[in-house]
């Protein structure tokens, strides 16, 4: 199929025909921002005086979070800008107060990682942006305090077209789901530059190959965090094109990763379905050598290996997921893993033999309903739905049992 094809059934795909470029922004990603506009109210620094706010009408107090920790861990790639040094040495030699925009767009040269505690929101503007400050403390000094938490972390990668605000607001529902309030979790945002909303259907396929391109480099700032792994119980969560990411790092990792992670899911995975099949994994089937394409070769293979002993790779799949339609035309027309799960590959006999037992396959075709509510646009972005929620604590829940 040509490019102008391509963009022919693309326009045609329903959610780009019945909803218009206007919400086109959250497709392959996660869902609009809720925050409220129309009000601006600002906060101190973490760990300084407050100071009173401006008396004038454009200040009104605000119900939301506000002031208040969202997360006491995040890492991320974006761009945070330094507002001054922490005074306190509990922090670390270095350690800065940051701030960052919750609608932050990617820069290509982004490969920095920033490690940052007790994230809040700072100040709500008038056009509904938000803008975030916290504390960038050092590697060492991030993972010396995650470990020092003792808890189960699950550390969670967004999906395309996701600012900041929007992938915190989804990880706090999760955060501050019972499932997870009555445990002994930590969930760890982890945030990679973004390019910003889509303007129109060729802004669509256009940012949509940029997108691409960041995830395979933001994989390699993911690394990162992975060592937490070897001091911790570290579970991730990936959604959407976040599981490009995680392929990126495996890939760019070789060997290093193996055991890594107690367990993996897979959310509404915008991957070929057959990353984890044996002549994908051997690169032993026959392609045409002018449409050749077979980028990851073994890493569904490492992926299945980097999960320790008792850990499993957990594949949340929905079948009329609309967005992994639209992904299947832009890549070589091959079928996506968050539609089809495990089964599309295990009922035909093509897993390979070490991923077999390794692969956990959860169909939510059965939740339609759920999946709506979730989100009633795309069907994509369902990885803080309750149900979903739930499936993460019940699995991670089981390594203290």
């Amino acid at each position: 199929r040509s490019r102008s094809q391509n963009i022919s059934f693309f326009f045609r795909v329903r959610f780009i025909q019945t909803q218009g470029t206007s919400t086109i922004a959250s497709i392959m990603g996660n869902k609009q921002s809720s925050k409220p506009s129309g009000e601006t109210v600002t906060t101190p620094p973490p760990e300084q005086t407050p100071e009173a706010a401006p008396e004038n009408n454009t200040v009104l107090p605000n119900p939301s979070t506000i002031g208040s920790y969202l997360f006491p861990f995040i890492v991320t790639s974006i761009d945070v800008v330094k507002t001054g040094p922490v005074e306190h040495s509990r922090y670390g030699e270095g350690a800065q107060y940051i701030e960052f925009d919750g609608k932050i767009k990617a820069d290509p040269k982004d490969d920095d990682v920033a490690f940052l505690l007790k994230v809040k929101e700072k100040t709500v503007h008038t056009d509904g942006n938000v803008t975030f400050e916290g504390i960038m403390v050092s590697q060492e000094e991030f993972v010396k305090r995650l470990v020092s938490e003792g808890k189960k972390v699950l550390a969670c990668i967004h999906g395309f077209q996701t600012e900041p605000d929007s992938w915190m607001e989804d990880c706090q529902q999760i955060q501050e789901h019972d499932a997870f309030q009555s445990s002994n979790y930590i969930v760890l945002p982890v945030i990679w530059p973004s390019v910003g909303k889509v303007s129109g259907v060729f802004d669509l396929l256009t940012k949509y190959d940029q997108e691409q391109a960041i995830a395979l480099q933001a994989g390699t700032a993911f690394a990162s965090i992975a060592d937490v792994g070897l001091k911790t119980d570290l579970s991730i969560m990936c959604h959407s094109m976040g599981n490009r990411v995680l392929f990126s790092f495996v890939d760019s990792n070789a060997e290093d990763v193996e055991g890594r992670f107690e367990n993996v899911f897979m959310v509404a995975a915008d991957v070929w379905e057959e990353v984890f099949n044996t002549r994908v994994i051997e690169d032993s089937w026959w392609q045409n050598p002018f449409n050749y394409n077979n980028h990851w070769k073994d890493t569904g293979l490492k992926v299945c290996k980097m999960v320790k002993d008792t850990g499993k790779v957990h594949i949340l799949s929905y079948p009329n997921d609309l967005a992994l339609t639209g992904s299947s035309v832009e890549n070589y027309n091959r079928r996506r893993l968050g539609r089809y799960g495990k089964a599309g590959q295990a009922n035909r006999g093509r897993i390979h033999k070490d991923c077999a037992d390794r692969l956990v396959g959860v169909d939510y075709s059965n939740d339609g309903d759920l999946i709506k509510k979730a989100d009633p646009l795309f069907l994509h972005s369902y990885q803080s739905m309750p149900k979903a929620v739930e499936y993460y604590a019940s699995v991670m829940g089981k390594l203290s049992e």
